[in-house]
């Protein structure tokens, strides 16, 4: 086994105790890293570590921080610590005289070291992050200069024993019996801003040249400070942080290659000359503008919004202040606060008034629609019109739990008595067959679309279709399903499929119900012949996505070469020149989106496409197959023909959308631009076509009512259904107002945000988090002991549930996005954790965009999302100030916010917040802002369980470091910690039902102590006398036991 050197085992336990390490400069004092051995093989030069200040807000991983360890191990270097993160804080005395007076008035030292002089003492600092100047380092000195205290937070570094001091070649030493190494920073002191100003009244006795007042002309006029609760002066200074995206690239500021970075956002110090002599173009990017707030220049000094932006503009801070006001549209209110907006308002009502509106849209409001739709459609019939009149869609965007579908039953049970046919439209299978059974509750005959491969309800191990080599054939080759393979006038005899008499399809066909339930995908195709033409039709839930069609891709010189076959020796010669100028077209057009002009300037036009398209189409053999082949016949004629019917296929699929292109350019003065194609992309030869799919006309001759918490918006679903969106020329769309009720003051939010949670911070895109992973895993034990023996729920990605898959407890609900839609086996838990939200690529976005757009879609080059200032709001009516993700694109942002808002708000919608008569949680682990009621709103560090959410798993947690070690088998370092642990205030703040009673126990023998414990009945059922067993166990005889009773427990105690 490898030998772990001294600054290795440093570097890792000092991680693990929450710090930030930093490799030491070999003989001095800065960070540095090792350049390698030189020539002649001799130990080579180390290099400063670039942009280490990064460091102090966040942190290298611990493989990392280790491999720093043995690179000092091996080459002489040291080993330091990142100030600032995690609220580290170090006071550094120069003066020896003054460490006495000092430490009298400072808080407790628990750790301290001593290089060649003075000492440095180590704290956690309790203030606010948001109060930058606090938490910057800063410099005490003397009117003569002479140094007397450093401060050392955030942009500084301190350097830790062993490393050799550079001054006196002695390494530096603790001062203290414990060390950091030891000592993790949630056990480190608290600094607080009371504790500094006894410290700066102490040294201005000692002659601290303490700085003037800021002169009245320099001053910053700021908005009147607000007299609620939580106002003060920084709420200015969050609304210009969260509106960087806003103002950083205004061209006056003239900051060079300023891009988004993770964390924040570099860019070249362009505001002052380079220090090496550079020419602008060569420069680094030694500009460093955090989200947590801190601006650096690694090549000068630190900065805040305000004195950046004077920096840059060479202006006063009062004249940059004034600036930085007019750019994020700042108006000055006696509350300061309104400036930072909540992203949603509260539009929500009392739950028995948004029932009742419910109920009116699906009662009086459903059937006044299905009456009129029914007029229209007989007027037609009795004098058809030029123009067919369009039947409205009406909206409803009713929040999950408000009881939207349960009013749609019931609107649609009324209906159906009356003889009106219904169609009930569905995301999922599983989801129709419950929505059905719902109905058979309330005597209505409803009956769900099963498709030719669906389970056959009536005989379980069999699908739909009894003959599912020739459905797969049919498919293969593209041609009818029905008119192949199941019935077909041959030769003037019908030929029906030899199973015909088993088919669950042919069944199905024979169904007279009150009401059909159709999964959404199938409205994308012709209605089949057996399913009525309905009178009304009701959407549940999003249908949209089904509106993108599979990508195709057209190789355009294998195109040229395939022979055409299926046509006359007319239509074959009339295809082939087409086909040339389409590779023409290409080839002008060159990589990227088609364009109008290639196409012109080729010679093709739309109704040349159309006809094109048609003749294409026509090289499908549709009369192949028989509903009577055998198995090995079907193999065969698949063999020979799938592959040249699928490039007829494409070809087809290709020139209608060209056909599609080239006519809209008749309306674009109504559609906009259409000068390029936003469904045809041309790379490297190969043709892409990504087809809208429109709702099938023969489902559309009816009102329909969309009832959706995350309905897209109008342009949308105009788009959906015709093609383009266009409220003057096509259907009406109806958007009622948002249905939202209150929430009960039982069900108690809090959204945790700065959690490692995304995708790539858990490694469910590339490197593994396996440290990531465990401290979710850990708060989801904890919140689980907390709670049993009742159960709680967790919605998050599906890869994070396979991965953590048997980690777990077995109270624990786990769903995951993507599958929540209707889902009601959360509706009793006794909380439900959401953890991360879909993020979708922005690329992604808007490709989906421009195929709904029919032109390309962009937002610039950017790789991430734009952001723009948000604000989380409070159940008290305060706002926390974040930034959104946003695309400046209408249909783009539209879309993202479904993936991402949209999906959260499924998630929490599991927990039926509404019908909650009991207490209950939600914890909402993301920083997007959602329009629910947050209580509070926590930092991830702050509430991140450690050793003792494993502990709690097995119901019982011991604040005894030894003790926890022998009877968990936990590590030495993660069982540190946890006598310093409380758990009063997680209990406090939820509404976990467990009974958490707290025990003292002292084993026996001589010169045993006491310790305490905590024992959760919930998961360690049977009292005192399990705990007992329990202990014993695991940790020897014990000479006493004592547990709380019930009555004392946690919970009474605090309330």
């Amino acid at each position: 086994m490898r030998d772990v050197g001294l600054f290795e085992r440093a570097a890792m336990e000092l991680h693990r105790g929450g710090y930030s390490p930093l490799p030491i400069f070999a003989g001095g004092k800065k960070p540095g890293f090792y350049g390698g051995l030189s020539a002649d093989g001799t130990k080579g030069p180390w290099f400063g570590l670039s942009d280490w200040q990064d460091f102090c807000t966040t942190r290298v991983s611990e493989a990392k921080a280790a491999s720093w360890g043995r690179m000092s191990d091996r080459y002489g270097g040291g080993i330091g610590l990142a100030c600032g993160y995690g609220g580290l804080v170090a006071i550094d005395i120069d003066d020896d005289v003054l460490i006495e007076p000092l430490t009298a008035v400072l808080p407790s030292v628990v750790v301290a070291k001593r290089g060649r002089k003075g000492l440095t003492a180590f704290y956690r600092g309790d203030h606010p992050r948001d109060d930058e100047q606090w938490w910057q380092k800063r410099n005490y000195k003397t009117a003569e200069k002479r140094g007397l205290l450093d401060f050392l937070a955030v942009g500084a570094q301190t350097v830790l024993p062993p490393t050799i001091h550079p001054d006196i070649s002695q390494p530096y030493e603790w001062t203290t019996e414990r060390t950091l190494i030891d000592t993790p920073l949630a056990d480190l002191p608290v600094f607080t801003a009371a504790h500094r100003a006894k410290m700066e009244d102490l040294l201005r006795a000692h002659g601290w040249d303490a700085p003037a007042p800021r002169q009245q002309s320099e001053s910053v006029d700021r908005p009147a400070r607000s007299q609620r609760p939580g106002a003060s002066d920084s709420d200015f200074d969050r609304a210009i942080r969260v509106a960087r995206p806003r103002w950083l690239r205004h061209p006056a500021l003239g900051l060079q290659r300023l891009h988004r970075v993770s964390g924040g956002w570099r860019a070249v110090a362009s505001f002052r000359a380079s220090g090496g002599g550079r020419a602008l173009g060569k420069r680094g990017h030694s500009l460093s503008i955090r989200d947590s707030g801190e601006i650096v220049d690694h090549g000068g000094r630190g900065y805040n919004d305000v004195t950046l932006v004077a920096e840059c503009l060479n202006i006063s801070n009062a004249e940059a202040f004034a600036w930085l006001r007019v750019q994020i549209g700042w108006i000055d209110t006696p509350d300061p606060v309104s400036a930072v907006r909540a992203t949603y308002h509260d539009n929500r009502v009392s739950l028995e008034d948004a029932a009742a509106r419910l109920q009116t849209i699906t009662g009086t409001e459903f059937e006044a629609a299905i009456l009129k739709g029914i007029a229209v459609r007989n007027q037609t019939v009795l004098k058809p019109l030029l123009i067919q009149p369009t039947h409205p869609v009406t909206v409803v965007r009713s929040e999950a739990g408000v009881g939207k579908t349960h009013a749609a039953r019931t609107g649609i049970g009324k209906q159906a008595r009356l003889g009106r046919r219904i169609g009930y439209v569905v995301p999922r299978h599983d989801l129709a067959e419950q929505i059905a059974a719902d109905l058979a509750l309330d005597n209505i005959k409803a009956e769900v679309y099963r498709g030719y491969e669906r389970p056959d309800p009536f005989v379980s191990d069999h699908a739909m279709c009894r003959n599912l080599p020739a459905y797969k054939a049919a498919r293969e080759l593209g041609v009818g399903i029905r008119e192949s393979i199941c019935e077909r006038r041959i030769d003037n005899e019908t030929v029906r499929c030899p199973l015909a008499n088993m088919c669950g399809m042919e069944r199905q066909r024979e169904s007279r119900p009150q009401v059909w339930i159709i999964p959404a995908p199938l409205l994308f195709s012709k209605r089949p012949d057996f399913i009525f033409g309905p009178d009304a039709i009701v959407f549940d839930e999003s249908f949209i996505d089904g509106a993108i069609g599979d990508t195709v891709q057209i190789d355009v010189a294998a195109l040229l070469e395939s022979k055409i076959e299926g046509c006359s020796d007319i239509d074959s010669d009339a295809v082939l020149p087409f086909r040339m100028r389409l590779a023409d077209a290409v080839k002008i057009n060159g990589d990227g989106p088609l364009s109008r002009a290639a196409l012109i300037k080729s010679g093709i036009d739309a109704e040349d496409a159309y006809w094109v398209g048609w003749l294409e189409q026509k090289c499908v053999d549709q009369h192949r197959l028989r509903p009577d082949m055998k198995p090995g016949e079907l193999k065969s004629l698949t063999h020979r023909h799938a592959a040249r019917n699928k490039l007829a296929r494409d070809a087809g699929a290709l020139w209608h959308e060209i056909a599609i292109f080239l006519e809209e350019r008749k309306i674009e003065a109504i559609i906009g631009d259409r000068s390029q194609s936003g469904r045809i992309t041309v790379t490297g030869g190969k043709v892409f076509v990504t087809p809208l799919r429109t709702v099938h006309p023969s489902w559309c001759d009816a009102p329909m009512f969309v009832l959706d918490a995350t309905a897209p918006p109008a342009a949308l679903l105009r788009t959906a259904f015709d093609g383009f969106d266009d409220a003057g020329l096509l259907r009406t769309v109806i958007e009622q107002p948002d249905v939202a009720a209150k929430w009960p003051e039982h069900v108690r939010v809090r959204q945790i945000m700065g959690a490692p949670v995304s995708k790539g911070k858990l490694g469910l895109w590339k490197a593994p988090k396996p440290r990531n992973v465990r401290d979710v895993v850990r708060l989801i034990r904890l919140r689980a002991a907390l709670a049993a023996p009742d159960r709680i729920g967790i919605i998050t990605y599906k890869d994070l549930l396979d991965q953590i898959e048997g980690q777990l407890p077995e109270n624990v609900t786990a769903r995951h996005f993507g599958a929540l839609a209707g889902m009601n086996d959360m509706q009793n838990v006794a909380g439900l954790i959401v953890i991360g939200r879909p993020a979708p690529k922005r690329s992604d976005v808007e490709a989906t965009a421009s195929v709904f757009a029919g032109r390309p879609v962009s937002g610039g080059e950017r790789y991430f999302f734009d952001q723009h200032p948000g604000g989380i709001r409070l159940a008290d009516g305060s706002v926390i100030a974040v930034s959104v993700d946003c695309h400046p694109e209408p249909i783009a942002e539209a879309l993202r916010w479904r993936i991402t808002v949209g999906e959260l708000l499924q998630a929490v919608g599991r927990l039926r917040p509404h019908r909650r008569s009991e207490p209950c949680w939600l914890d909402i682990i993301c920083d997007v802002p959602l329009p629910v009621p947050v209580h509070e709103v926590a930092r991830w560090g702050d509430v991140a369980p450690g050793a003792e959410a494993d502990m709690a798993a097995q119901g019982v947690i011991l604040t005894n470091n030894r003790d926890a070690v022998t009877a968990f088998g936990v590590s030495d370092w993660g069982a540190r910690g946890v006598g310093g642990f409380s758990i009063e205030s997680l209990i406090r703040d939820s509404t976990d039902s467990s009974p958490v009673r707290r025990f003292t126990y002292q084993k026996a023998g001589p010169g045993q102590k006491r310790y305490s414990g905590l024992c959760l009945p919930g998961v360690l059922p049977s009292g005192a006398t399990s705990l007992r067993a329990w202990l014993e166990d695991r940790l020897g005889p014990l000479a006493s036991l004592d547990v709380e009773r019930e009555k004392e427990n946690f919970r009474s105690r605090l309330t």
